[in-house]
């Protein structure tokens, strides 16, 4: 029962990380469009930080995710 319970934990923990990495990499990549080899270049950092933070935060990114974007520029996933 202990194991059933952490994994469902552990899974909505995950669900929520890749929707506020996917929205927070959107969001990065959408408020800079208007230079694109400017996006070339910042692209994996922007990877990277949205994963940090998505993985850090689980559902608490989710929220602040949500709350400073309000996915603006939708859900990108790269």
């Amino acid at each position: 029962m202990i194991f059933l319970v952490v994994s469902l934990i552990v899974i909505g923990w995950l669900m929520c990380s890749v929707v506020a990495y996917a929205g927070l990499f959107a969001w990065y990549q959408g408020e800079f469009a208007s230079d694109p080899e400017f996006n070339k270049e910042k692209e994996h950092d922007d990877i990277m930080f949205s994963l940090f933070i998505g993985l850090l935060g689980g559902p608490f990114s989710l929220l602040a995710t949500l709350w400073v974007t309000r996915f603006k520029y939708g859900l990108r996933f790269r």
